[in-house]
Formats: structure tokens, sequence, C-alpha cells
């Protein structure tokens, strides 16, 4: 991830990169993920591309269909602040 886009995107769209890691990982692709969350390929497509934000909900659902803690696909402190003070400036 490139610091530009550390500075520009959303605290949603950080955490689809940390989600897109963990698939990585553990060699998962979004359809593989789809079926463990008994949903359809595009619903994680949509979450991973930024077209529907990520909610706590899906948060959850998405860290245990990786087998990971919830706070593993959480950005670094210091980027998610990035990410708040991007979206309080907007406003």
């Amino acid at each position: 991830m490139t610091q530009a886009h550390e500075r520009t995107a959303t605290l949603s769209q950080l955490v689809a990169d940390e989600i897109r890691v963990a698939m990585t990982r553990r060699r998962m692709s979004g359809r593989e993920l789809a079926t463990k969350l008994n949903v359809s390929p595009s619903w994680v497509s949509y979450r991973l591309s930024g077209k529907q934000p990520i909610d706590l909900n899906d948060l959850l659902r998405i860290a245990n269909a990786l087998e990971v803690g919830v706070h593993e696909l959480l950005p670094p402190p210091d980027i998610a602040a990035g990410a708040a003070e991007t979206r309080a400036n907007a406003h």
C-alpha cells in the first residue's frame, strides 16, 4: 500500500486491504471466502472493492471465516488515524 493511498483511503478501504492480506496468507480466493461466509462472490467483491463499506458485523464474520481475530484485520493505529483525519477534514 502506498503512503498516498493510506492518506486518502477510508477506514473501510484500509480494512479491506488487511482482509486481502489475510486471504493471501491463507491462499484463499474471494470465491472461497464467499463460500465460507455463505454469501455470493459479489458480496465479497463489493466490500473488498469499496463499493459497500465493511460494517462491524461483516468484519466479525470475515474474521471468523479467516480464522483470525478482528484486531488482525484492522490497520495499524497510525494508518487508521490518518484515515480518520482524512474523513474529519472532508466535512
